[in-house]
């Protein structure tokens, strides 16, 4: 109770990063957010689901993982850090762009149909008139828009910007992105904006075309943006501004590098993108100056540091090639086994509990039909753990994103 009462005395920029917070550790769904700020449930009971964090759920309470996810993903999806965690985040603040969304789009409903009901009661009057008073209205209208996401950008940078920090492994601080924040919402609301003004132009056009009433053609298509718009554009939009602001703040934080991420069910250009590295003042794709995704609508990519973490560049140690590898060793740690003191034999990681993961190996130890991998039988050998012991060692293929970040020694070895 207190609780709800403090978040209804707060300002805005505060409920929504509470929100984002709550929403994110689990304990408010879609729908409690929504009804503290008296908002309608959700349709179809879809916002009723609880986000579970995976490494605050105790262990007993786990279900077990599919079959077929490598030991690596299993405790990258545990420990809920770097660029996934950052993922995770953007997809959950769908949520709290689509309550704005929502408000912005009420009233315009509102507003809309109130004077059409004044000035297109009859069918014998021009719809001229009105589509003056439209345009004058969205114009007016980009100010409430600008208002009620301005301080869900800035709370979308403080969540953005502590994933961040927690992803290159920095103590976390401010970055002044007060004028580039201003820009996206800026952008943003032109978008919405435009795009309201030239449907229901569209809208009332096609009214007068086809004979049909105006007003129940005008609720018509504001139907259709409460279930079909309030979902896309949330969703577009939280991704476009996401890897906006992250691709501000990596360059904040002294990251010169970036590389694209594809993620989900990926369109041929984007494929062609995964891995590719570039500057990050540099556009990933010329035509259009695209510097981060999203490429399209409904595009799930993302951006990650190219220096993040090491992984991929070299080991934080090295050891000769017959040196033992000990189970345990610092936390996110890395250790290549060379020959000679130059050549990477196999790269050895740790996680974040300091518990050895995974191996990666550069041939097939002269058994090659029982290493029947790659080019010339690199592969990767995953450990699995229960409690103190680790109870399985598995021996895979390397995947693609793992030939990438490996590339050094690979390389070399090709």
């Amino acid at each position: 109770e207190f609780l709800v009462d403090g978040l209804l005395r707060g300002d805005i920029k505060s409920r929504y990063e509470a929100y984002a917070v709550g929403r994110q550790n689990g304990w408010l769904s879609a729908d409690d957010i929504r009804g503290l700020e008296n908002m309608n449930p959700l349709p179809d009971e879809k916002g009723k689901t609880y986000l579970v964090p995976l490494n605050m759920t105790p262990a007993d309470k786990l279900e077990d993982p599919p079959a077929s996810a490598s030991a690596e993903q299993r405790t990258f999806e545990a420990r809920g850090t770097g660029s996934e965690l950052r993922k995770r985040l953007m997809q959950g603040y769908r949520s709290v762009w689509q309550d704005g969304a929502a408000r912005a789009l009420n009233r315009e409903e509102a507003d809309v149909l109130r004077q059409a009901k004044k000035q297109l009661a009859q069918r014998s009057v021009s719809h001229e008139p009105f589509l003056a008073w439209l345009s004058d209205f969205y114009h007016q209208h980009e100010e409430y828009v600008a208002k009620v996401f301005e301080p869900i950008m800035e709370s979308y940078q403080t969540v953005l910007n502590t994933a961040v920090a927690t992803e290159l492994d920095v103590d976390e601080r401010a970055a002044d992105l007060e004028e580039f924040r201003q820009e996206c919402l800026n952008g943003y609301v032109k978008r919405h904006c435009a795009t309201s003004f030239k449907e229901l132009r569209n809208t009332i056009r096609d009214a007068e075309a086809e004979g049909t009433n105006y007003v129940i053609a005008l609720e018509g298509t504001f139907a259709e943006w409460q279930s079909e718009r309030l979902l896309a554009e949330p969703r577009d939009e939280a991704q476009r501004v996401g890897n906006a602001l992250t691709m501000k703040l990596l360059a904040a934080y002294g990251v010169r590098k970036i590389r694209w991420m594809t993620s989900g069910v990926s369109c041929p250009l984007c494929r062609t993108l995964s891995g590719k590295v570039v500057d990050i003042d540099t556009p990933f794709v010329v035509r259009g100056s695209k510097k981060h995704p999203p490429l399209h609508k409904g595009c799930d990519c993302g951006i990650e540091a190219e220096e993040a973490g090491r992984v991929g560049n070299q080991g934080n140690e090295i050891k000769d090639r017959k040196a033992a590898t000990p189970k345990l060793h610092k936390p996110n740690y890395t250790v290549d086994h060379v020959f000679g003191g130059a050549t990477v034999h196999k790269r050895v990681f740790y996680g974040p509990d300091g518990r050895l993961v995974r191996q990666t190996d550069t041939d097939d130890h002269k058994r090659p039909k029982s290493h029947p991998f790659g080019s010339f039988g690199e592969h990767a050998h995953d450990y699995e753990w229960r409690g103190e012991k680790i109870i399985a060692r598995t021996m895979r293929e390397l995947t693609d994103d793992e030939r990438y970040r490996n590339r050094d020694f690979l390389k070399r070895k090709g």
